[in-house]
């Protein structure tokens, strides 16, 4: 059996935008270049994860974001949306767990910008992080290690004994 050869993403720190909680884009983009301009070149990734923006609201601040990481030597991801992630130049694509079981990740439908997109996604437990390693993703965040509001209230978070368990069950990064 051929051994995965496991591409190891480049940056350390992994920052996700919460659109609903700072909804007007130039709030945004205000926080989002004071974490770039505090972060070492290179090491940092922002996702943006927006459940409810308009369309057109979206590739906009997609675009902007894009530009701002790429100046200060970031890499920006797009959640869930492999066409808006290669038609505003993004580096990557972040998946939900619940998309990655359903995914379908052909490696013509990767490629933007000349380059394959960087694939991320979310796992909760040991199943996800099975169904992002099948699916060939780069790199799984792997959460909610704590209470968290609307993703897991007091005794139902993974806890960091679980989450050093998890980890060593996968080679993903």
């Amino acid at each position: 059996m051929a051994t995965r050869l496991v591409r190891r993403p480049p940056f350390r720190i992994y920052a996700i935008t919460d659109c609903r909680a700072v909804p007007d884009h130039a709030t945004l983009m205000e926080r989002a270049a004071a974490l770039l301009s505090a972060a070492p070149a290179g090491r940092l990734a922002i996702q943006l994860r927006d459940k409810e923006l308009a369309a057109g609201s979206r590739m906009a601040l997609a675009g902007d974001l894009r530009q701002l990481c790429h100046r200060h030597g970031a890499l920006l991801f797009i959640n869930g949306d492999i066409e808006l992630a290669r038609s505003c130049g993004a580096d990557g694509v972040h998946f939900p767990e619940t998309a990655l079981a359903a995914a379908s990740l052909q490696p013509e439908l990767l490629k933007g910008n000349g380059k394959r997109l960087w694939l991320g996604g979310s796992c909760h437990d040991a199943q996800g992080l099975q169904a992002a390693a099948a699916q060939g993703l780069d790199f799984v965040t792997l959460s909610p290690v704590l209470p968290s509001p609307g993703k897991a209230a007091p005794g139902e978070e993974l806890g960091w004994k679980n989450f050093s368990e998890l980890s060593r069950q996968t080679e993903l990064p």
